[in-house]
């Protein structure tokens, strides 16, 4: 198993947290959820709200290669950090 961590933080709680569209999460659980790519996603705000905590469990390390190089989460992704830079949001990406 492989567990990537990723925090976010805004700069107050005015600032909304990226929401992926739900397009792209049916494809996500049905492409990697469902097929136990992906073990488990949990997804925790701090206690004063300002920092999320996104937490990824893959398989093994083929099945995190192999959602890297998708293009639906490339895009996804890409959209994810312009979404960070317009609105000052700060991230940490962690291999646990």
């Amino acid at each position: 198993m492989i567990t990537i961590k990723t925090t976010a933080y805004r700069p107050d709680s005015g600032v909304k947290f990226y929401k992926a569209p739900e397009e792209f999460l049916d494809y996500r659980d049905s492409s990697y959820l469902d097929t136990g790519k992906i073990l488990e996603i949990t997804n925790e705000v701090s206690e004063d709200g300002l920092s999320k905590i996104i937490t990824v469990v893959y398989l093994d390390q083929e099945s995190l290669d192999e959602y890297d190089v998708d293009p639906r989460v490339m895009a996804n992704r890409d959209a994810y950090r312009t979404y960070c830079i317009e609105h000052r949001i700060k991230r940490t990406t962690e291999i646990l």
